[in-house]
Parts: structure tokens; C-alpha cells; sequence
């Protein structure tokens, strides 16, 4: 399996060791947002992928670990990815260990930031073009199915790429909506493509948050809305951002407005604080 299930943890020192135990591979990415790691193994599902290594650096918190893992896995790839929250001080022992092996050139090393802001000092010690970097951080911010399928062509292009030749010089960010209709098996889709709702059918609006579909975790949703449409009824799954912004609050009254919902699956109410508030006893 390419992909480690994700604890947490804080990075120290202290306690024992851990061997990840991975076999080689051409191509690694590490990093510590359990949403990105699953985005990327989505990816490698979708296309089949066999040559891929994901790692939790919260899982390599002690240097025993990172040496390990080193020695048994990263050593025999080609390409190194890092998304580093909090920049190379956050992972200092494993960010120096593996500039080393960049600099002896056993591998190709690419550091990114864990946010969208770029990063000068990583990008200078990445070994690849200025470029090539500059776009892979750009798919990463995007997020997204699609940006993930880019990132993978993206780790095999940079893995097999001539030293100093750009290899990602056409690859560009495909837009990922903040809010819209969903639907599994489809992805967004526009308003015309929702089922239209049979006599004595009623709507149902699965309201779920953009990041599902980041991190390739839609598996609820479709469950919930197979089981849904088994009972009769039109699921809706919506996806946004925040119910905190005024665009998709908007795109939510005017699909409430047009698909007029019987009741309403809103998997995103912890951001709402509504918690506390007492049911109201139908008129």
C-alpha cells in the first residue's frame, strides 16, 4: 500500500523509534496533512500507480526514524517531495539529511511550502528549475482530483527530466470551484444536471465541505447519497468552502431556491456554533 495511515503527533525527539518499513521506489512525497496525503493516494489509485511512497513526517519525529527511512526507501528514488508546515526548522534533521543526499546527487530534492505563499529560500535549495517549481507548488495550492492527477505526471516528469531542461513548462493549475453541485462518478457539474425530481420525490441537499474532495474523502457522501436515492429521494450534494462566505451562502439560497429541499444534510455544522440551540417544534 502506498499510503501510511496518518497519526499525530508532535515532532520531538523523545520516545521510540519507528521503522516505516516501505519498500523502494522512483518516486516519494512526505508531509504532514493527512487531507494532501490522501489526495495524492487518490491519484495513484485512479492511475494505477505502483511507483509512488507517501509519508507522515509526524510519523518521523525521531531521527532513528528518519534514518531508517532513508536507508531502506529514500535513498532508491529518484525524486524526493517535501510540503513543509512551518518551513525545514519544523523537520531540521530530516530537511539536512536529505539536502545532503540532493547535493551528492543521489536523488532530485523539492521542497515546497505548506502554504500558498512561495518560498524563496526553498525553492533555492530544491533541485529542480525555478520554474518547474513554481508550477508544482502552484497544482499543490490548487488541490483538487484534477491537480492531483497533474502532480502525479508532474513527480514522473521532474523524476525523469534531462538536469537543467524546464519539464513542466505547459502544466498549469486547473480551476477548482469553491462552492457548486456535485455529483459521485461526475464531479461538479452545472444545475441542468440534476435529476429532476419524480412526482412524490422531495430533494435533499448534502451540504459537505471543499476539502473532501482535496483529500479524495467523498466516500460518506456518496454512501449517503446512494442510500438516499434507494429510498426515492434526489440527492443534492453540495460542496463549499464556508457557510462564513458570502458567495457561497448565495449559491446556497439559490440552489435551495431552485431544488426546494425537504430536508436538509448539512455535514458542516460545527462552523456554525450552533451547537447549542434547542429544536423548534413544527408549526
Amino acid at each position: 500500500m502506498h499510503l501510511l495511515a496518518a497519526q499525530a503527533g508532535a515532532i520531538q525527539q523523545e520516545g521510540e523509534a519507528i521503522d516505516l518499513c516501505q519498500s523502494p521506489a522512483p518516486l516519494i512525497f512526505a508531509g504532514s496533512a493527512d487531507s494532501e496525503l490522501a489526495m495524492l493516494a487518490g491519484a495513484a489509485d485512479r492511475a494505477g500507480e505502483t511507483g509512488l511512497r507517501l509519508a507522515n513526517l509526524l510519523r518521523l519525529s525521531h531521527n532513528l526514524s528518519v534514518d531508517l527511512w532513508l536507508d531502506e526507501t529514500v535513498r532508491h528514488a529518484k525524486l524526493v517531495v517535501l510540503r513543509l508546515i512551518g518551513g525545514p526548522s519544523y523537520w531540521q534533521y530530516g530537511v539536512d539529511e536529505l539536502t545532503g543526499l540532493a547535493l551528492s546527487g543521489a536523488i532530485r530534492l523539492v521542497m515546497l511550502p505548506g502554504d500558498a505563499s512561495p518560498d524563496p529560500v526553498l525553492r533555492e535549495r530544491s533541485s529542480i528549475q525555478p520554474a518547474d517549481w513554481d508550477r508544482l507548488h502552484a497544482l499543490f495550492v490548487a488541490g483538487g482530483p484534477d491537480n492531483a492527477d497533474a502532480i502525479l505526471s508532474a513527480l514522473h516528469r521532474l523524476a525523469d527530466a534531462p538536469p537543467g531542461i524546464p519539464a513542466l513548462a505547459e502544466l498549469a493549475p486547473a480551476p477548482f470551484a469553491r462552492f457548486g453541485l456535485w455529483l459521485p462518478g461526475q464531479g461538479m457539474v452545472a444545475p441542468d444536471a440534476i435529476p429532476v425530481a419524480e412526482t412524490g420525490a422531495a430533494y435533499v441537499p448534502i451540504l459537505f465541505y471543499r476539502a473532501a474532495l482535496e483529500g479524495a474523502g467523498t466516500a460518506t457522501i456518496e454512501a449517503l447519497a446512494q442510500a438516499l436515492a434507494d429510498r426515492g429521494l434526489v440527492a443534492l450534494p453540495m460542496v463549499i468552502s464556508s457557510l462564513k462566505e458570502g458567495a457561497c451562502v448565495r449559491f446556497v439560497q439559490e440552489a435551495f431556491a431552485r431544488f426546494a429541499p425537504a430536508v436538509i444534510c448539512n455535514l458542516t455544522g460545527f462552523a456554525l456554533g450552533l451547537d447549542g440551540i434547542a429544536p423548534r417544534d413544527n408549526p
